[in-house]
């Protein structure tokens, strides 16, 4: 029965030793399990501290090329505007001086023509002769046939002026 309880005894203390290995390990592999998580949850940190401060590395850059892409753009927009106004003003400015200019010359052509009607007029009643009436009717028509040509390429050579400026103006725009 020695024998007995001397084993019974050995292998409670062997239980005994295991169970206390057993928790000695459990110790162990939970610290050094804690102590991964622990420096895993720090690199975690770090690394979206770092991927923090890069993001914002790269928005400032970015939105320093995005400034000066809208910088060049607004000023050539600017210069844009003001090409565009100073043609408009040239254009205008030169289409009232031909319309100025043509309205002096036909005020001056029409002063002109009734003054040679007028004098027209006072020949033919000086005049009552049948030849001289014809021959002066004849010089009469001539002289109203050469101002309807001469108004016909007036006008023409204002619509091929205008025509220049117009496509000038879209060439430009």
């Amino acid at each position: 029965a020695r024998g007995f309880s001397h084993w019974h005894e050995t292998s409670k203390e062997a239980i005994e030793l295991r169970v206390k290995l057993t928790r000695f390990m459990k110790k162990l592999r939970s610290a050094a399990l804690v102590n991964a998580l622990s420096r895993w949850s720090q690199m975690a940190v770090q690394s979206r501290r770092i991927t923090g401060l890069l993001t914002k590395a790269a928005m400032k850059t970015i939105m320093r090329c995005v400034l000066q892409v809208y910088n060049r753009w607004a000023a050539f927009a600017e210069e844009a505007i003001e090409r565009r106004v100073k043609l408009t003003r040239f254009s205008r400015r030169r289409l009232h001086s031909t319309l100025v200019g043509s309205y002096t010359s036909w005020e001056e052509m029409v002063v002109e023509a009734k003054r040679t009607r007028m004098r027209l007029a006072r020949c033919v009643r000086k005049t009552r002769s049948r030849a001289m009436a014809g021959t002066l009717a004849a010089w009469i028509d001539t002289a109203a046939e050469a101002a309807h040509t001469r108004r016909v390429l007036h006008r023409a050579l204002h619509k091929s002026e205008h025509r220049a400026l117009v496509r000038f103006f879209r060439v430009w725009v």
